[in-house]
């Protein structure tokens, strides 16, 4: 006599275990790039951009100074190359 509930009969048997699986591939991946990925709106990220802004800051105001200063070496260099004949 013939087991109704045998696996390998069953009509649905391999194709939900390969639904689920492929499902629970999908779901771990999502977590996996939400728990990676941490969005902008959080402290920590807000701290590391304001970091970088402060720092960008810092280093155009430094080119900005070495800039004048060269200028201002040059408009000297100019003026002292005039006075001599």
């Amino acid at each position: 006599m013939m087991n109704e509930t045998d696996p390998n009969k069953s009509p649905f048997g391999w194709k939900m275990i390969i639904g689920s699986a492929i499902t629970s591939i999908i779901f771990l991946a999502i977590i996996y790039l939400a728990m990676t990925n941490e969005p902008d709106y959080m402290p920590s990220q807000q701290k590391k951009i304001a970091a970088e802004q402060a720092q960008a800051a810092t280093e155009a105001s430094q080119a900005a100074s070495e800039m004048d200063h060269s200028m201002h070496d040059m408009s000297h260099a100019h003026t002292t190359s005039e006075a001599t004949p």
